[in-house]
């Protein structure tokens, strides 16, 4: 029988229950922490009983009065542990648990069953396509999936969502928007992020091209960009919530394609090992050599940079937007604080809005859907993200 303690008293400010599942995870404890000092007091969800309780204690003597977090166990690998979480469609479920491709399904199911609002910090195309692909039976219980809620895949909705708006005011007509993601100074990725990596090795991902969602395998196109101070950095072909969201803000848009620049130089040799991975993956038994692989390295998960090393280096999106013809409208260089930091505050501030039932819609969500564009943009503005002006 699951263990759990205090529940009841576990709200946010207004009163709504908000679950963070995965807390005690390295991502999860930074959320947790957002969260009380955002004057929330949520139901901390995992595995560990002893986790949980230390972090519960941990919490507590920095939560204001009346608003410490209480905690549950939960297994996100059991659906029916999960479940057991929400009941009340005006109950919020927040996951850092991933890989979200390997644990993330049964969150899904309980946000839809109960009719909750669902928030998570996935950075997985495939995870993200299947969240949306779960749209029109989350419509019919009124439950709201709001997924990708971090430095994936917020900075490059934000910077996406200012061009486009830029384009708008000028009456620009936009055929074609390329968003990428870059860091500056020191970054190391934590274990869950690698877990989640390793876990997409062979997924099939998606671009926005000629107006539908297509097929495109993860990273085997390389794009390139211009920051603002005349640096040029390239990324590997990924998939977001850019692809579902902005074609919505703007219509006239035939093309969105979202690049991943972590990796530096080495982007271009990727892109390219990323065609033989594709080969690799048609051939029998590569989907058990490749689980095998997941599972050691999910077992490592909950580590990641400490101490000042965790709030070093710079989160950056760039968006590029362009005519049908190809000649550049508008670019947008978005930056601000560390991406671990940044995504729970993200996290903390969408959970917040959700409790406060200001979420609009019903389905799977996308990020401006889900918010509104000016709300979107004054949450991302008071969370750090700005604007880098070109000159």
């Amino acid at each position: 029988m699951a263990q759990r303690n205090g529940q009841h008293g576990s709200t946010g400010n207004s009163g709504v229950k908000i679950v963070l599942l995965g807390a005690t995870g390295f991502t999860g404890r930074l959320t947790a922490e957002a969260m009380v000092r955002a004057g929330l007091a949520p139901v901390l969800a995992g595995r560990n009983p002893e986790r949980l309780q230390d972090l519960t204690r941990e919490l507590t003597r920095i939560a204001p009065a009346g608003k410490a977090p209480t905690w549950e166990q939960a297994d996100a690998t059991i659906p029916e542990s999960v479940i057991g979480l929400v009941s009340d469609p005006t109950e919020v479920l927040v996951s850092t648990a991933g890989p979200f491709s390997v644990v993330g399904a049964p969150a899904i199911s309980a946000a839809i069953k109960s009719g909750c609002t669902y928030i998570d910090s996935t950075g997985e195309a495939g995870f993200i396509r299947h969240v949306f692909e779960q749209s029109e039976q989350a419509a019919a219980t009124g439950a709201r999936l709001i997924p990708a809620c971090g430095y994936d895949f917020i900075p490059g909705n934000f910077a996406g969502a200012l061009a486009l708006r830029n384009c708008r005011d000028r009456g620009d007509i936009p055929a074609s928007i390329d968003i990428g993601y870059f860091t500056r100074g020191p970054m190391s990725m934590s274990s869950g992020t690698q877990a989640s990596a390793i876990a997409s090795l062979g997924a099939t991902g998606y671009q926005f091209r000629d107006g539908v969602l297509k097929n495109a395998a993860l990273g085997t196109e390389f794009g390139e960009f211009t920051l603002v101070d005349g640096k040029k950095v390239g990324g590997i072909s990924i998939g977001g919530t850019e692809q579902f969201g902005l074609p919505a803000m703007s219509p006239s848009l035939l093309e969105v394609n979202v690049f991943l620049g972590w990796a530096g130089k080495w982007s271009k040799p990727i892109s390219k090992f990323a065609r033989v991975t594709q080969v690799f993956n048609k051939i029998p038994g590569s989907s058990a050599l490749t689980k095998r692989v997941t599972d050691r390295a999910m077992a490592t998960t909950g580590e990641g940079p400490t101490g000042s090393d965790l709030f070093r280096g710079t989160s950056i999106a760039v968006a590029t937007v362009r005519d049908l013809v190809g000649r550049p409208l508008e670019t947008v260089q978005v930056e601000g604080p560390a991406p671990y930091p940044l995504t729970a505050e993200l996290l903390a501030w969408a959970a917040a809005m959700a409790t406060a039932g200001k979420v609009r819609g019903a389905g799977a969500l996308d990020p401006i859907s889900a918010f509104g564009l000016g709300p979107f943009i004054a949450g991302c503005t008071a969370v750090g993200l700005h604007q880098v002006r070109y000159t």
